[in-house]
């Protein structure tokens, strides 16, 4: 039980993740007055932390269905 409330709060969580970065990815596409590195940067960074979060919940999510499969 445990363990699918963990998955259930990483897949909200990643729900709100992605549309957070969808909308920082529109902005950031947009022309803007100034286009810094470091808008840039933080903008990858959003990336990476999502992309970790993905690796969190698939790797809780297979081991619990490979234990559910034995």
């Amino acid at each position: 039980m445990i363990l699918l409330r963990v998955q259930d709060t990483l897949e909200e969580s990643l729900d709100i993740i992605d549309e957070k970065h969808k909308k920082m990815v529109e902005v950031l596409e947009r022309p803007l007055f100034f286009d810094s590195p470091e808008v840039r940067s933080v903008l990858s960074d959003v990336d990476d932390t999502r992309e970790a979060l993905h690796r969190i919940a698939y790797s809780l999510s297979s081991n619990f269905n490979e234990e559910k499969n034995n």
